[in-house]
């Protein structure tokens, strides 16, 4: 890894929804180091990765990760054999002592994934859900539940490894909130503790969260801002969270990761 790569974070995109992150995630200049792995050498190229990996059937992936403190891995679980290639990509981050963070993306129309068994590999999962999305949109345009998606899943990695690089996130404090658990995310464009859920990116049943962090964009001032922390606090009765003030957060102004 060359002396102006990031030193901290890196993601992982496998097959080819993984690859169409890290397309997306070059175009906002991430600041992580971005792995793609497939089976084809299009999407390989069309991914825009530092480290471009030909999986191939029956052989386990090879990646660079050895560098990093925190490394994410997006795929989507109904492609053929992205979820294998994710799998032995997060076991490698594991023997390398770093925390893999799996990012799952669920397609309209498909079965809900069985979260409980995709985890394993992984020291947490997390899941963006267009089925749920579509659904909030009242069913019409799968392909764009799917673009909603992607661009939120891109943006909210380009923000973390951002917090990451800068020290505003450390590796201790995700791993506290997520380790071992499934994570659902959040969001609002405004400063108001219920509109976060009106841009859930999965169903969230909050009774049953357990720990999370609410970033709370910088220019929001202490009072209102701890106001908003503690108004989310009161809907998630059962859970511990941190607040991290924090700048980079557009087109938000809170985001949030609660884990169960």
């Amino acid at each position: 890894m060359d002396a102006e790569a990031p030193r901290y974070s890196a993601i992982a995109g496998c097959g080819p929804s993984g690859c169409m992150i890290t397309s997306l995630l070059k175009q906002s200049s991430a600041k992580a180091r971005l792995i793609a792995v497939d089976e084809s050498d299009e999407a390989l190229r069309e991914s825009g990765a530092d480290v471009r990996i030909k999986a191939r059937p029956g052989e386990k992936v090879a990646a660079d990760i050895a560098a990093f403190e925190i490394v994410f891995i997006v795929f989507d679980p109904t492609e053929p054999g992205a979820a294998a290639c994710a799998g032995e990509v997060a076991s490698r981050v594991a023997a390398e002592g770093a925390f893999s963070f799996g990012i799952v993306i669920r397609p309209p129309g498909q079965a809900s994934p069985d979260l409980t068994v995709l985890r394993r590999p992984y020291g947490s999962i997390g899941v963006i859900d267009a089925d749920y999305i579509l659904g909030k949109r009242g069913g019409k345009d799968p392909a764009m539940a799917l673009q909603i998606a992607f661009n939120f899943t891109a943006h909210t990695l380009t923000f973390l490894a951002g917090a990451i690089d800068a020290g505003d996130l450390s590796a201790a404090d995700l791993k506290s909130a997520a380790s071992g658990r499934i994570v659902n995310f959040a969001a609002s464009h405004v400063s108001d503790p219920i509109a976060i859920y009106s841009m859930a990116f999965s169903k969230i049943d909050r009774a049953a969260v357990k720990s999370g962090i609410v970033f709370l964009d910088d220019a929001i001032e202490d009072v209102p801002a701890r106001r908003i922390f503690l108004g989310i606090g009161r809907t998630l009765p059962g859970a511990g969270l941190d607040m991290i003030r924090t700048k980079g957060l557009e087109p938000f102004k809170i985001l949030a990761i609660l884990a169960q």
